[in-house]
């Protein structure tokens, strides 16, 4: 029986000799000279062929090879199992299992060219979270810094134009900026990504990150009337940008994210983008119905952006009041 399944695990991998010694096992491991290696004990066959459960030792790795090479192991024991307990001797079990196993089913995969050309695009545009809002604080933030400098405030607080017409300007400004910037990295990934961003799944991701972009030159805006320390930009850019980025999926899928991480992260825009990046590379229909969940993971993020530019406003205005009493 061991040599019937050490021919059957030869035909689907590659079998290495090594050293039995704990050092040169552990090297082996290490250095991915190996990925799996069996310890079958003495007396295995006869202990199994008594229905004794006799154990085999595993040593493996975390890659894919070595859990594909477990199941090989685990289909091979399982099928000797159930064939030894209906009476058959070791020979009749290893011609029964190799007859088995001979049998394959063929697995077609719909749309399976799709999936793999949207996987990098899926990626790109998930990493833009953290890159597009890392660059929108940043960037606002040390702009905006220059205007909010002492000397310059008070020359613009005793112009002939209004501050909130200033500050609108301002605003828009910044805006602008930012989707020349998004535009830069939607030009990228046509680059890097390929004929994938040449399908209505790649410009459903750019409309997706166009949306975010606005949400995230709010964001920029926001701290940057908030936060006047031109020293903690850096700072903050670290706490939410890679904050919403861990919590939302941007470098961990939102699959294996814990649950309440990601009620947490719901109350964030960076969450519903991603979201809607993870089912644009899923679309294989383009109706109304398919892409329903999408827009509105789209109008949920423009509306954060709506909400963040009314807080500027109400900010503005409380600014501009104080700036109207002291020069009158």
């Amino acid at each position: 029986m061991i040599n019937g399944f050490t021919e059957y695990i030869s035909e689907k991998s590659n079998i290495i000799k090594i050293e039995n010694k704990e050092e040169k096992i552990q090297d082996a491991l290490f250095y991915r000279e190996v990925d799996y290696i069996l310890f079958i004990p003495k007396d295995y066959t006869k202990n199994f062929m008594n229905h004794n459960n006799p154990e085999i030792e595993i040593k493996k790795t975390q890659e894919g090879n070595a859990q594909y090479t477990q199941m090989m192991v685990n289909k091979y024991i399982k099928l000797a199992d159930v064939y030894s307990r209906s009476g058959m001797n070791q020979k009749k079990i290893v011609d029964s299992i190799k007859l088995d196993l001979e049998n394959q089913v063929n697995i077609v995969v719909e749309n399976e060219s799709k999936s793999e050309i949207m996987n990098r695009p899926n990626l790109y545009y998930n990493f833009a979270n953290y890159s597009l809002l890392a660059i929108s604080i940043y960037l606002i933030a040390t702009v905006m810094s220059v205007f909010n400098n002492e000397n310059i405030k008070k020359r613009n607080n005793i112009c002939k134009i209004p501050y909130k017409k200033i500050s609108n300007n301002l605003f828009l400004a910044n805006i602008v900026f930012i989707i020349a910037i998004w535009l830069l990295y939607v030009i990228i990934s046509f680059m890097l990504c390929g004929q994938g961003m040449f399908t209505v799944n790649g410009l459903l991701l750019i409309l997706n990150s166009f949306i975010f972009t606005l949400t995230a030159g709010t964001i920029g805006f926001l701290i940057s009337t908030l936060v006047k320390n031109k020293n903690a930009i850096s700072g903050i850019v670290n706490v939410v940008a890679l904050g919403l980025s861990f919590i939302s999926g941007c470098f961990v899928q939102q699959q294996w994210l814990n649950s309440s991480v990601l009620n947490i992260a719901k109350f964030f825009p960076s969450y519903w983008y991603i979201n809607s990046n993870e089912q644009i590379v899923k679309l294989t229909k383009y109706g109304f119905g398919d892409i329903k969940n999408i827009m509105i993971n789209m109008c949920i993020v423009l509306g954060f952006g709506i909400l963040y530019a009314i807080v500027i406003k109400i900010i503005d205005k409380i600014k501009g009041v104080k700036i109207h009493g002291k020069i009158k």
